[in-house]
This record gives C-alpha cells, structure tokens and sequence, in this order.
C-alpha cells in the first residue's frame, strides 16, 4: 500500500486503495515514487499508474486505442532528470516520456532502438544521456531523449538479464545488477568507442 509520513507528528497516514475513489491510490502493489517538477508524487504500480497533487489521485490506465497515453499497466520504473523531465520504466511497453503541458506520453520501444520493452532501471550519465537496463541489455538515449543506441552486453558479460538494482557512483560509473552479478559500466568512454 501506500502510507504518507508526517515528519511533523511523526506518524504515517495510511491510504488504502480504491480505484473508484480519487481521494485514495487505484492499487496496493507499489513498485516506483518519484516527484516531478512541479511537486506532484508520480506512483507506479502492478496494474497502473497515479499522479498525486492536491489531495487527489490522477488515474492513468492502459487504453489500446489511447496512443499517446501509457503503454503498459506495470510500471516499475520513475526517473526525473537533471532537465525534469519524467521517464518510466514499464513492463512490456517499454520507456515512456511524460509531457507535462499536454498530459501525454511519448513511447519508446524496441523500434525506436530500445534492446527490450521490459524495462529494469534508469540511470542519467553525466553527460545527460540516459542508461535504460532492460530485461535483455542496455540501451542508451541520448540528452535530447530522441536518439537510441543499444550497448551490446553479450559477449563481454556473463548474463545479459537486467534486474532493477541500479546506481551510479560519484565517479560517474554505473553499476547494474542482474542475477547474482553486478556489472559496473563506464558511461564516460566515447560512444563511437562503446561495442555494438
């Protein structure tokens, strides 16, 4: 579920979940937090997705005929940039990007470049690019979040399985996890320079 501390009062709300009521989260799998530019609380969840301001929930759902709404119910993955701009990882409907001005989500898949549409983890090198862990390698999209480049894992590393523990160091290197191996990657070599 999803409970709300009270640095204050030291206690926590809880909100149990109701996907009639906008007062109270649609699910109680929570797989990813994070807060937008603009203070709104982004939820991912099992079987959907939430925006919280004002007291309210803001529901999104997967709707086949939506294109510019969310691509998958699972979403496992929120990332804020260094520019604000939000990113989420999902299960089977790859990375999407959220446009706060027209309330729509730019999709990315395995056409556009991405290895898989199961997404793991987000990581922002220092250079602004985006690291996307996936379910089979990692795909890199540039700062302007328009150009994919996949980063070929398979012959240098041991399993090529992504799982969702991710995070970069103060060096700048990133370190993905998969099952039982940990793979530190140097985002900082030229691109030209990084295997295919």
């Amino acid at each position: 579920g999803l409970d709300l501390f009270d640095p204050a009062t030291g206690k926590f709300a809880h909100f149990p979940p109701d996907s009639e009521n906008p007062a109270f989260p649609q699910d109680s799998l929570v797989y990813a937090l994070e807060y937008d530019h603009r203070g709104a609380l982004w939820i991912g969840y099992n079987n959907g997705l939430d925006r919280y301001e004002n007291g309210k929930f803001t529901r999104y759902r997967y709707d086949i005929r939506n294109r510019d709404g969310i691509s998958s119910n699972t979403v496992r993955n929120i990332f804020r940039d260094s520019r604000d701009r939000l990113w989420l990882g999902t299960v089977g409907g790859g990375l999407m990007r959220y446009d706060h001005d027209t309330d729509r989500f730019h999709h990315f898949t395995k056409q556009e470049g991405l290895p898989n549409n199961t997404v793991r983890s987000i990581l922002e090198a220092d250079d602004g690019s985006l690291w996307i862990g996936t379910a089979t390698g990692i795909g890199i999209i540039d700062r302007e979040g328009i150009f994919f480049r996949g980063y070929s894992v398979y012959n240098d590393l041991k399993d090529r399985d992504f799982h969702t523990g991710a995070w970069k160091a103060a060096d700048g290197y990133m370190y993905f996890g998969g099952q039982n191996t940990l793979f530190p990657l140097n985002p900082n070599v030229k691109l030209l320079d990084r295997p295919q």
